[in-house]
């Protein structure tokens, strides 16, 4: 789901309602960013979702490039636990119990690709 503004959150069908307001609040926060190279519209886009607390997908601004996210639901809130433009790291990946249908199948242990089992 490509989000551009918050209204565009209503497109997150059977998302919680908490996750939807963080997405809006991160869309505010990317807008509210004054980048005078990057005049296009913030975009995040959400590819996966598990309404039990986890999420991924990432921030993009057109011209300007953009990076890969993963959110969790931890001590009750939704936050950005990593961002890049690389695989994640398999520590972050265990740290917030992310299912495999939702993280990459594969991480990084120090330099290495490894299969991801929580």
């Amino acid at each position: 789901v490509r989000m551009t503004t918050s209204a565009d959150t209503k497109k997150l069908t059977g998302a919680p309602a908490d996750f939807t307001a963080f997405i809006a609040a991160e869309l505010a926060e990317d807008k509210a960013k004054n980048d005078a190279a990057c005049t296009e519209k913030p975009q995040i886009y959400v590819e996966k979702l598990d309404p039990a607390g986890w999420a991924a997908g990432g921030h993009f601004i057109p011209q300007c490039g953009g990076y890969a996210s993963l959110w969790a639901r931890t001590g009750g809130t939704w936050k950005e636990v990593w961002s890049g433009q690389t695989l994640t790291d398999c520590k972050t990946l265990r740290k917030y119990a992310f299912p495999v249908g939702i993280a990459q199948k594969t991480c990084l242990q120090g330099d290495s690709e490894i299969a991801y089992q929580p």
